[in-house]
């Protein structure tokens, strides 16, 4: 059995992926999972009362009742259409369906393949999974194509040849199933029930507990070797049958192939990646290594010009698979499109089995950079500055011995600097100006920084700091400031359009430019650290010198503390800045759901912190996918901290756990929803101890 995936990524979001099996030498199954494929198509489902055992039919395409059959007598591999005219144990449910996911079956076949040539009138495909349980089979489709009847070609689709498997491929039977996962999901969840939802396929197809979550597909194929007319009743005679299995969902998902222009040249990257990371292809090829297998990276290139191919080359990789290739195209005649098509395929040396994934770029206004020839730039409207030879008045030679002086004007500009005065020490400072090791933050705006670093040694008793001299340390290596993670790195070094560096006294300014802020908004995702370190000029190694957090702009909160109050400043907090209505509201909703049947309930009201550095549309975003009721949200803090209060209903168990675990999230303190009682009446938390938790919250105390 041969298998080979195929997922496409045009720049965009991917909707739709491909797997292939092959289940004959001559029959190619593709399956096409495609999330924008939802339609409404009325259906019917019917039973067989011998058999105990359902089956959905559309009302359109391949896959309706005309071409649907069931076995008379399984041994001999028997088969009739059905019609329940003819066989009364045959019973027919139609219904109107809601918006459902649909996948698309593909059958190709070879481009000069002929039935009677092989012997054969038709092909017969069954599709089927189990019930919730996994005790009954639902059937999904069970066609039969019989290629004598008048008027069957028409069922066949001719498509440009593609090679696979030493054979090429040029038409396929193609019709719809709805999608067996999306299905297996049309559940409706309570507290204590798990039911298949109203008028849905899942409870329709099934009469009972649904489509099994945990069930893979099951396919069966045969040929059909003839057909049988008796007493006006008509008979198939099926060929063996070929049974295979499958996924419901696209395998190794996270894996593809990618390509983009590079930043430091004329040229294209091309690599794969697992994960989102290219650093992860590594452990994709190990995982697949761990099964026994060994495998290959195979890259096709293919370059089209007005959507006329041009060219195509392969490079296969054998190790070092996170390596990315550079890849420069010729545009031969193009002045308006073009584009490169990436084939990635991932190739199983034991069984020559492969996986692939596609990627593609379209080129526009870049064509002009990689034509056959080049572009002439146009500097016929340039700006051509007057160039002046310096002499000295007496038309002498220009010589040092001369003393002739040329002097230099410079000409200031205004720069908004931010500046940080810290302490190259872990231990805490007696200055609160100066920030030790990992304290001090940074706001990066989002027209970049100037940020000048004021560094001190040491800061004794009396709060004396010590500049930090860096006179030594510039003589043979390098001063930078830094943002990095797994995958990206972004290091800038001293800003020299300044006067104001003073290595002696541990003065430093970098500047981090507007160009720089997409990159470091992505570390940011993982990384939330800057670095100041020192670089060694013959070495290139690293030595960190600081380390402190980096705050993004846009998710600063601003209070607004009044007239007279001074803005964004930790020490304006002298509390939480909830105020008695905000707290009075809260108890207050705790209080009125205090019913006997609430107090049995095992869901919590909850009242949740988030850290000052806590990506705050991040912590939201994830709220909106539990569709939470949030009952009170703001920005609030003390004098200790900054934090984010959110006061959320009606939570389970489950989810105020999941919320626990989320990145940025300080504490979480879940409160009955009677409070000062627990489940059995008994006193716990009363009004006043939440009171106290609130307004006393402190970020430094860990018995909150």
């Amino acid at each position: 059995m041969f298998l080979i995936y195929n997922l496409k990524s045009y720049n965009f979001n991917m909707a739709s992926s491909s797997k292939y099996i092959k289940l004959h030498q001559n029959i190619l199954l593709e399956w096409v999972f495609d999330s924008t494929n939802l339609k409404t198509d009325n259906y019917q489902v019917v039973q067989n009362l011998m058999s105990n055992r359902r089956g959905y039919m559309s009302q359109l395409g391949l896959n309706r009742i005309e071409n649907t059959v069931f076995p008379i007598d399984e041994v001999v591999r028997k088969y009739a259409k059905v019609d329940t005219s003819k066989y009364n144990y045959l019973k027919l449910e139609t219904y109107t369906a809601s918006y459902t996911q649909f996948d698309k079956l593909r059958l190709h076949l070879p481009t000069t393949y002929s039935f009677s040539d092989n012997g054969y009138i038709g092909l017969y495909v069954r599709i089927y999974s189990y019930d919730y349980n996994n005790d009954k089979v639902i059937d999904f489709s069970s066609i039969i194509y019989d290629d004598t009847e008048i008027g069957s070609d028409s069922n066949i689709t001719l498509n440009e040849e593609f090679y696979y498997d030493e054979q090429s491929w040029g038409k396929y039977l193609a019709y719809d199933i709805p999608s067996i996962d999306a299905v297996s999901k049309q559940r409706t969840s309570t507290v204590g029930t798990n039911l298949p939802s109203t008028n849905s396929i899942n409870l329709n197809l099934t009469r009972s507990n649904g489509i099994s979550e945990t069930a893979p597909i099951f396919i069966e194929f045969s040929f059909v070797l003839s057909r049988q007319e008796v007493l006006g009743n008509t008979y198939y005679h099926m060929s063996d049958l070929f049974k295979n299995s499958m996924s419901k969902v696209p395998d190794y998902v996270d894996l593809a192939a990618n390509i983009e222009e590079a930043t430091d040249g004329d040229y294209f990257l091309i690599y794969g990646s697992y994960g989102g990371s290219n650093e992860q292809m590594d452990d994709f090829v190990d995982e697949v290594y761990a099964k026994g297998r060994a495998v290959k990276l195979e890259y096709v290139i293919t370059l089209y010009e007005e959507n006329i191919l041009m060219s195509t080359e392969t490079r296969t990789v054998t190790d070092n698979f996170t390596r990315k290739l550079w890849y420069r195209p010729i545009i031969s005649f193009s002045n308006t499109t073009a584009s490169i098509d990436v084939t990635m395929n991932i190739i199983d040396l034991v069984d020559n089995s492969q996986i692939s994934r596609f990627s593609s770029i379209s080129l526009r206004s870049e064509l002009f950079k990689y034509g056959k020839k080049l572009a002439r730039i146009d500097i016929d409207n340039a700006y051509k500055p007057k160039i002046y030879n310096f002499k000295s008045s007496n038309n002498a030679p220009v010589s040092f011995e001369q003393g002739s002086e040329i002097s230099l004007t410079k000409v200031n500009y205004p720069i908004i600097t931010d500046r940080f005065d810290i302490l190259v020490s872990s231990s805490p400072s007696n200055n609160s100006k100066y920030k030790s090791m990992g304290l001090a933050e940074i706001i990066i705006n989002p027209f970049g920084n100037t940020v000048k670093f004021n560094i001190a040694s040491n800061v004794d008793t009396t709060g004396n700091a010590t500049p930090y001299d860096l006179t030594k340390i510039i003589e043979n290596s390098q001063l930078t400031l830094s943002f990095k993670s797994d995958e990206d790195f972004v290091e800038k070094n001293l800003w020299q359009e300044t006067d104001e560096n003073d290595f002696e006294h541990g003065i430093i300014v970098f500047r981090i430019e507007q160009k720089d802020l997409p990159a470091i908004k992505k570390i940011g995702t993982d990384n939330k650290n800057f670095y100041i370190t020192v670089k060694s000029e013959k070495t290139g190694i690293r030595s960190l010198l600081y380390s402190g957090k980096w705050v993004d702009f846009q998710d600063v909160t601003f209070l607004d503390q009044g007239s007279e109050g001074t803005g964004f400043d930790y020490g304006d907090f002298t509390d939480l800045g909830l105020s008695e209505k905000d707290l009075q509201s809260i108890i207050q909703n705790a209080a009125t759901l205090g019913t006997t049947a609430n107090l049995r309930n095992p869901n919590k009201n909850a009242m949740i912190f988030l850290n000052a550095d806590a990506n705050v549309k991040a912590f939201d975003t994830y709220l909106n996918t539990l569709n939470v009721n949030i009952h009170l949200r703001k920005p609030t803090g003390n004098s200790q901290c900054l934090t984010y209060f959110y006061f959320i209903l009606n939570l389970s168990p489950a989810v105020i756990e999941d919320i626990k675990i989320q990145s940025g999230v300080l504490e979480v303190i879940p409160i009955n929803f009677c409070i000062g009682s627990d489940t059995t009446g008994t006193a716990s938390v009363s009004l006043q101890n939440i009171k106290d938790r609130v307004v006393g919250f402190n970020c430094s105390n860990t018995t909150r």
